[in-house]
């Protein structure tokens, strides 16, 4: 019987995981805004509505294909600045609706916390201010409560910060994705419930 209990707890945890499902932070963006040259760490500040584990980090492809061509570095931090995963994404990383991305080491994003997402390239990159009075419109995910935009002017990758005035805009630079789970979870899944049943089953 302590095992089954075991197995059940396991397999509620594996599962309640997986209930994240596939989704991105910002799920589309319409043609419009302001486009600009940026210079330093752009992105935006949200709060995670329920915890989730981000597996990816991207940029909007439209970014990646403007000049000057190059990758552009991502990174996620929590509120007290601590970097928690960057990667550099290029206009050869895959391609999801919008976005390209690129994976990282899953990070487990805790509900009610606020983290920043910006993306840096050291020789400045074009990307567009969407939203009222700019132009253009976004969609965010259920999942998380979008907070606006933010930036670090530093030359060098940091941070972003709050901009003052700018919680209905956003920097159509960075973004991120909850994938799928991998077959082989899926797979993990279904022996687990497998063993659990013919368990029962006695």
């Amino acid at each position: 019987m302590k095992h089954l209990l075991a197995a059940v707890v396991a397999c509620s945890l594996v599962t309640s995981t997986f209930a994240q499902g596939n989704f991105e932070g910002i799920t589309s963006i319409s043609p419009g805004g302001v486009s600009g040259l940026f210079s330093g760490t752009a992105g935006w500040a949200f709060q995670a509505v329920g915890g989730f584990e981000v597996a990816e980090l991207g940029v909007f492809d439209s970014v990646l294909q403007e000049a000057p061509i190059g990758p552009i570095t991502v990174g996620l931090w929590a509120e007290n600045g601590t970097l928690l995963a960057s990667t550099q994404v290029s206009a050869t990383s895959w391609l999801v609706n919008q976005s390209r991305y690129t994976s990282i080491s899953p990070v487990a994003l805790a509900g009610g916390q606020i983290y920043f997402l910006g993306a840096f390239r050291s020789t400045g990159f074009s990307m567009s201010t969407i939203g009222p009075g700019a132009g253009g419109s976004f969609v965010t995910t259920g999942n998380i409560q979008y907070l606006g935009l933010a930036q670090n002017t530093s030359t060098a990758f940091g941070i972003p910060q709050f901009e003052a005035g700018g919680g209905s805009l956003l920097y159509a630079g960075p973004n991120f994705r909850v994938p799928e789970p991998s077959s082989f979870a899926l797979m993990g899944l279904g022996i687990l419930g497998s063993a659990i049943f013919r368990r029962t089953g006695k």
